[in-house]
């Protein structure tokens, strides 16, 4: 039997094509992988400073021969946490899933494959085209390929999702209440265990509510996760959780579970100099303890939503994390992007990150055109219609500019 989410890190073929054909010729890579990184660097390449003076121009094409044999009563996806940029998907020579939500590289996407798998025990062949012949690039090192995970998912006809699941926390003294929406109408039992031990139950068919005595709450300084299991008759999920308060006062103090709290933070890129976007979980995890070593509780993801291991990291470190979607709105990179998909993009962050206990501020730009004009303040009202700042105790929506005032000099 298929797990419920096999990575699919290893076996994949890579070469450069053209937008209708892949290469001839493959050459074999392991994910994460940015290949602009391996080329040789030159002093007059387009847009040289800001992309490390990497050529970056082509459309690369990725191949996976993947054994499957379909399941009866299942539905099966590939799951994208980002793909840089303009991802085309093909299975078995067919196109995969909605195009329009695959454009802007740093968002997360998924695609029902089932349709297009064999139904024998065959091999299915995944292609993924990717383009990097964009102009503009980012304002900073923006790399190309498949630079995050890709999973399969084998699912039970009525699943789980958990980026439709919210949870809210409330605490006072030691006692806290969690409130879950499951985002089904199914039967689901919710379990909340800590150390290996269940310490809240509920089960039911509309929103669930937790009791937790005696709860532990996490912070940067102390951050205790409680693990929430979901199930139904078919299926069973995982989500970590964090038990924290977070509030803004008259006198304008942070304050995390009650404590004045100031952010001693860093803007972080998703770039690590020796692979580029190419970023693994381990240098990832070293790179996090090394700023943790110095003083530094809070990050700004600079300036696009961060991959989803990047995120956990900081929830299981304890860092309190900025999270932006974007640059700029009407000019830059997103420019090409911005009419037709930021509600989607928007919501793609925030079904997948909202119930990270590290996430305290959303941000929906920085340095944006026409600053605290009432064109830019238009289009802010439109973008904070769209975020739902439900999702937690305190995910504010804010630019750059506002949030400034949390954090001390570092």
């Amino acid at each position: 039997m298929m797990p419920r989410r096999t990575n699919l890190r290893t076996g994949w073929m890579f070469g450069m094509g053209t937008m209708e054909e892949p290469p001839e010729h493959f050459e074999p890579v392991a994910l994460p992988h940015d290949w602009v990184h391996e080329r040789t660097v030159s002093e007059d390449v387009p847009m040289g400073a800001s992309q490390g003076f990497f050529p970056r121009d082509g459309i690369g094409w990725y191949r996976l021969i993947l054994p499957v044999e379909i399941e009866e009563g299942k539905r099966y996806f590939l799951d994208f946490d980002g793909v840089m940029e303009d991802a085309a998907v093909f299975v078995n020579g067919k196109p995969c899933g909605d195009t329009s939500v695959c454009g802007w590289g740093y968002t997360p996407f998924r695609m029902e494959c089932t349709d297009f798998l064999p139904r024998m025990s065959e091999q299915a062949e995944i292609l993924v085209r990717v383009r990097a012949d964009h102009r503009p690039a980012d304002r900073w090192y923006s790399g190309a390929g498949l630079y995050r995970s890709v999973d399969l998912l084998c699912l039970p006809e009525n699943y789980l999702d958990e980026r439709d699941v919210t949870v809210k926390t409330y605490a006072e003294s030691t006692q806290a209440v969690l409130t879950i929406e499951t985002g089904t109408e199914l039967e689901v039992r919710a379990t909340l265990i800590w150390s290996g031990n269940a310490v809240a139950q509920a089960q039911g068919t509309g929103p669930l509510a937790l009791t937790v005595p005696s709860a532990h709450y996490w912070s940067a300084e102390n951050p205790s996760l409680y693990t929430l299991t979901l199930e139904t008759t078919s299926d069973r999920i995982e989500i970590p959780v964090g038990i924290r308060t977070v509030t803004v006062g008259a006198d304008g103090k942070l304050c995390v579970n009650g404590k004045h709290t100031y952010l001693r933070g860093v803007c972080v890129h998703q770039d690590i100099a020796c692979v580029g976007i190419a970023a693994t979980r381990d240098l990832w995890r070293q790179r996090l303890l090394l700023l943790k070593s110095i003083g530094v509780n809070a990050i700004r993801g600079a300036h696009h939503v961060h991959s989803r291991e990047f995120l956990e990291l900081c929830d299981r470190l304890g860092f309190y994390v900025y999270e932006e979607f974007t640059d700029k709105w009407h000019s830059g990179s997103y420019n090409r992007y911005f009419e037709k998909e930021w509600k989607a993009d928007i919501a793609a962050m925030i079904r997948r990150d909202r119930n990270h206990p590290c996430i305290l501020f959303w941000g929906c730009g920085n340095e944006v055109e026409n600053q605290a004009q009432p064109s830019m303040l238009d289009t802010l009202k439109e973008r904070k219609r769209k975020i739902d700042t439900r999702s937690q105790n305190f995910q504010m929506l804010l630019q750059i500019s506002s949030v400034r005032k949390f954090f001390s000099v570092f």
